[in-house]
């Protein structure tokens, strides 16, 4: 039985490695320079556990190469220009640049899925602007660590809401999504960072910005379904416009997903 397992897993193993490779358009073979890039830890991440025996780990980061894939093939078949612009930065960024490319590729296959018609930021405007409803705007971003702390971790949420509202396009029409899911791996106590007591904290620095709302985002790993899935809770401001309100509603209800048995994966 583990034998057939293990086949099953490089067999998905291996038609993920080619299925990015014609996605990315780079040599993702063993060796190969691209294996450096945050895709190529990824794969290497599968390789990696495999290799010891511990298929959880790599079944796990299987799952976010899937998920990886999957989202970047609602991009070639929908939005082939952001597709481009995807494949650019995941060949050529950085691991932290990783986070914030992550989440807009996430956020730009959701909006599709959910029928949500929008266009990509010019330069100086936020990452994706709606157009119908117009007059909403999305930006993205990320929070992340580099290692667990059993600090409070609100910090890195609240930090990063306000480092985004310095940007220029910081206004009531901005919807602000935040991926915490690097913040909630390395959390020692994730029932902490996700209490009621964190929420009322972040929307307090919320309402100190301009933004009309906030979607705090999340992947797990979905281990009743073996799926990657990504859930989110939304925190309106008491200024937001009616049109973001509305693009909210349509997009975004207040349920984002209710995943009973989950694994937090390092980064989306």
């Amino acid at each position: 039985m583990m034998h057939l397992l293990q086949e099953q897993i490089q067999r998905a193993f291996e038609g993920a490695r080619l299925r990015l490779q014609e996605l990315l358009k780079v040599d993702l073979r063993p060796g190969a320079i691209a294996l450096t890039s945050p895709v190529g830890l990824l794969l290497r991440a599968v390789a990696r556990s495999a290799k010891a025996g511990d298929w959880d780990s790599a079944i796990r980061a299987l799952l976010r190469a899937i998920g990886l894939i999957h989202e970047l093939e609602v991009l070639e078949a929908q939005a082939p220009a952001l597709l481009r612009d995807f494949r650019r930065r995941l060949r050529r960024g950085s691991e932290d640049e990783y986070h914030g490319t992550r989440c807009e590729i996430a956020t730009a296959a959701a909006l599709i899925a959910r029928q949500g018609a929008f266009k990509r930021g010019a330069k100086g405007e936020p990452d994706f602007v709606i157009t119908q409803p117009v007059g909403v705007a999305i930006e993205c971003t990320s929070a992340h660590l580099r290692a667990p702390s059993d600090r409070p971790l609100t910090y890195k949420l609240t930090a990063a809401i306000r480092a985004k509202a310095q940007k220029p396009y910081h206004s009531a029409a901005t919807v602000l999504f935040l991926d915490y899911t690097n913040v909630l791996f390395h959390s020692v106590d994730v029932a902490a960072i996700t209490s009621d007591e964190v929420l009322t904290e972040v929307r307090a620095t919320l309402e100190q910005t301009h933004f009309g709302a906030l979607v705090l985002l999340c992947y797990l790993l979905d281990e009743t379904s073996m799926d990657y899935v990504r859930v989110y809770r939304r925190i309106d401001r008491q200024q937001s416009t009616a049109a973001v309100r509305a693009f909210l509603d349509l997009c975004y209800p207040d349920i984002g997903g209710i995943v009973t048995r989950w694994a937090v994966p390092g980064v989306g």
